[in-house]
This record gives C-alpha cells, structure tokens and sequence, in this order.
C-alpha cells in the first residue's frame, strides 16, 4: 500500500496550499492506472479495496468546500440560526459550535464579530446555574463581537436566579451603548421588581442604537420604569405583550412615539386609540384587547390617520370598532379582524384600501358573523390575492354562492376578488361537512381565466366525518390547483400564521 503524501490532511478539514495539491494530484496519476488494472481482474486482490479507500480518500482531498476563502465562510455563518435552547441545554449551537469543525471554520467564526452578537440570558431548568450561563461565556461573546450591535434576549422566571442575573447584566450594561435590540421575559414576583427596575433606570441615556424592544412582564402594571425608552433616539420597533396577547401590557411607556413604525401590545381600546393618534408613522400594528371595549361613539376631531400602515391585526372578537376611529391609507395591504366585521367596509373605503390591500383574514371564533357581513367586506376588496376565512356563519353557503366566478371577464364587476390566488378555509368544532357550494366556488376558480393556485382547508378538532369529506371533495378538483388539508398541530400552526 503506496504511503501519502499529505497524511496530516487525512485527518483534518485544513486548506491546502499549492505544494500539496500538486502532491495530491501526482499521487492520483500514479495510482489511477494501478487501481483501474486491479479492478479489471478476473479475480480480486486482497489489496484492491485499502488502494480504493485511499484513492477515495486523497480524491476527496481536493473537494471545493476546502476552498471556500474565509470572508465567504464568514458570510455563510451570519445565516445560521442564533437561538440557544435550553432543555436539553444545547448552549454548543452556533457560534460556539463552528469553532469545532476545524481550524479554517474556527478562524473564520473568531473574525466574524457578527456572529457573537447575540446574547442570550435564559431561565434553566437546573438550579446550577453558573454552570449553565457561566459569566467567562458573556465576557467571551461581548469581546469577540467587537463594535457590533448587540441582540440581547432576558429571561428571568424565578427568584432565585436573580443575583446570578445581575452578575449577568452588570458587563452587558456596560456595552449597552451597542444593542439594537432587547426582549425582556420576565414571570416572576413583585419582588424581583428592584432588580428589573435597577437595569432600566441604568439604561437611562445609554441605549443611542436600540432599534427594537420587546417586553413580556407579568405581575407589573407601571409604565414609569420604562422612561428611559423616551430617550431612545433610534427606537422603531416595541412589543409590549407576548405572542398570543395572554400578558397585558404595562402602563402606556413614555417613548417616542411619533417615530414607532412597528407596535404590538394588549391595551383597552381606549389605550390603543391613545397610542395611534401618537404614532403616525406605523407600519405596522397588531393588536390585543383586555378589558370590555371603552371607546366612546365615533368622533371626527379624534381621529388616528395613519398613511404609512402596511399590515393591521386586531387579534379579538368584539373590537373591531375601533376601525370606525381610524384611517389608514392606500399603502394597506394586510388586515387581520375578528368578528364582527361590519366596521370593516366602511374602514377600507374611508382608507382607499380596497386596490391595495392584497391579504385578509376574516375570523369568526363565535359564529356571531353573517354571510352578509362578509359578502359587504368582500366588495370592498377586489385587489385579494389571499383570502383566509373561518367557515363561523351558519349561512356560509351564501359566501360561498358570491364568490363563485360567472363566465364573465375578470374586470367584471360580478366577480367578488377575481384576483384571488390562494384561499384558506378555515374549519372549527363540530362541522361535519362543507357546504357542496364551497366546492362549485373553487371550480369556478380554477379555469384558465382565473388565479387560484392554492386551496388549504385548516381543520381544528373537527370530527373524522368532516376530514374525510374534505378529502373527497379535493379529489374531484383540478389537477393544476394545489390543495392542502392541514390538521392538529400543522393546522394550529397554519391558523397561527394567518392571524401574525
């Protein structure tokens, strides 16, 4: 067996240089012929296969990714994924993985400051949690991340972990100056309410480059510990609840709200009107709800404009009276409203939204909502391109009947959303069946006039009797069209990314 050249590069993911590329060519040609005539043989050699895995082997040697110019490495590692799961603690995900690869993959992350970026403090499931989140790793990650902008994420749960917190927090202060971005979890007691209330007020002047804030605080109620978000002179972004809206909000913060474009919370509807008329230059804005609505009757001297709004969510039932309060703009294209939506029609001609607004999702949680109401919001959207609506109203079949196409062109003004291109049907509860219209509907769609390519029935505990109709009724649509029934945890998360 012919011995190598290059043996260190046998075991190791190093570059090669141009003397040992020459080595590892010369030592192909050579063996290439050997090996072919041994394979050639009528019977084997006991040594055919070592010579084999070692041409395979030294052949693999010259592989491209052993190649691949460290800024190009370095650019490929700012799209992996940042987050650091704890549970089972898997803190050895990038960027401290890639240092384990090799040495070209370690250089390459030790030269890349954004990659060390992004600072998580979460809560562990272990009581040992120096272990866990040692103070040496948040000192390693703030020196290697340079002059670059911080993400930070907080997690405090427990009293416990509050004094390892602070050591935590003290050297992140210190570059405070640097974050773009802070989300703040906290689900604790009031007695860990000093110990948030100390960093915030050491925030105070020191946060020049936040672009975005993120709280999710149970158990506190006060704004006034958010001042220091006032003198924020780069804040865009802030969310002051968690994902499904489930923790209300602090008091309204005092921060710069006329330069806010994104805003997530869970107000009254009286606080959320107060935040809109302060805040002109949103683009986008999902709403939550706590409380019974508090909005006066509509008032003409008191009203929200805002042109910018890209995208609006309104995340509960009852509350879409806020519409009658507020004007968007043409540059609407996504609304997200929960029943009733009779304030609905009237929002969208006041906004001159109707030709730009190109998704809309229409949900029904109580089956308060007629075919009536959604026939008249339907009309005021003829530019649709994606439609999700929950099958709530008992007179469905009637949505269904208008929204069927004539055989007329698509500038007809007979055709509700001739622009439709994906359609979402949304099924809860006991529903044994949809209604056989709903099937005409989507055929009258799909010839070659018309755009639907996407048809998704999301199916939430419904019982086997509605799948399998579904599914029956999928089979007789058009081969061109793609179809997807979507149940349990896939059509929970469907629903979850229709109303975000």
């Amino acid at each position: 067996m012919p011995s190598s050249p290059v043996v260190h590069l046998l075991e190791s993911n190093d570059p090669l240089d141009e003397r040992e590329t020459a080595l590892i060519h010369q030592f192909l040609d050579e063996h290439r012929q050997q090996l072919n005539e041994m394979k050639a043989l009528p019977f084997p050699r006991p040594e055919l296969d070592e010579l084999d895995r070692s041409f395979q082997a030294h052949l693999a040697l010259l592989s491209l990714v052993r190649h691949i110019p460290g800024e190009l490495l370095s650019h490929i590692f700012t799209y992996v994924s940042h987050e650091r799961r704890v549970g089972p603690c898997r803190i050895e995900s990038p960027p401290w993985r890639l240092g384990h690869i090799c040495r070209s993959w370690r250089n390459a992350a030790l030269s890349t400051p954004f990659l060390w970026r992004h600072i998580r403090i979460h809560e562990p499931q272990t009581p040992i949690l120096e272990t866990i989140y040692p103070l040496s790793m948040i000192e390693t990650q703030l020196a290697r991340s340079g002059i670059a902008t911080l993400e930070v994420r907080i997690n405090v749960r427990s009293r416990e972990s509050v004094d390892h917190h602070k050591t935590l927090l003290d050297p992140l202060l210190q570059h405070s100056h640097r974050w773009s971005g802070l989300r703040v979890t906290f689900r604790g007691s009031a007695q860990l309410v000093p110990a948030l209330a100390s960093m915030y007020n050491r925030m105070a002047n020191r946060i020049p480059r936040l672009y975005k804030f993120a709280l999710s605080q149970e158990n506190i109620n006060s704004g006034e510990q958010h001042s220091y978000l006032s003198k924020a002179p780069a804040l865009r972004k802030l969310t002051l609840t968690d994902s499904n809206f489930s923790v209300p909000s602090p008091s309204i913060p005092s921060a710069p709200w006329h330069q806010i474009t994104y805003y997530r919370a869970a107000y009254t509807a009286q606080q959320h009107f107060d935040v809109l008329l302060a805040a002109p230059k949103l683009v986008e804005c999902d709403l939550g709800f706590v409380g019974v609505s508090d909005l006066p009757e509509y008032d003409a001297g008191r009203h929200a404009i805002l042109p910018h709004l890209r995208r609006l969510t309104l995340s509960d039932s009852g509350e879409s009276n806020i519409l009658e309060h507020v004007t968007a703009g043409t540059a609407l294209k996504s609304l997200t409203v929960r029943s009733p939506h009779d304030a609905v029609p009237t929002f969208l001609q006041r906004s001159s939204s109707g030709q730009s607004l190109i998704s809309l999702f229409l949900d029904d949680n109580y089956s308060v909502t007629t075919a009536e109401e959604i026939v008249n919001v339907l009309k005021q959207a003829p530019a649709l391109k994606t439609l999700g609506i929950t099958c709530g109203a008992p007179d469905m079949g009637e949505v269904w009947t208008a929204m069927t196409i004539a055989d007329l062109d698509d500038d007809s003004t007979g055709n509700l959303c001739p622009r439709l291109k994906s359609l979402v049907c949304i099924c809860k509860g006991l529903q044994k069946d949809i209604d056989a219209s709903f099937w005409s509907m989507v055929q009258s769609r799909c010839h070659k006039s018309q755009n639907l390519g996407s048809l998704r029935v999301v199916a939430i505990k419904t019982p086997r009797e509605f799948v399998e109709s579904v599914e029956n009724g999928m089979v007789l649509l058009p081969d061109g069209l793609r179809t997807y029934l979507l149940e349990g945890k896939a059509g929970e998360a469907a629903l979850k990314e229709l109303a975000n």
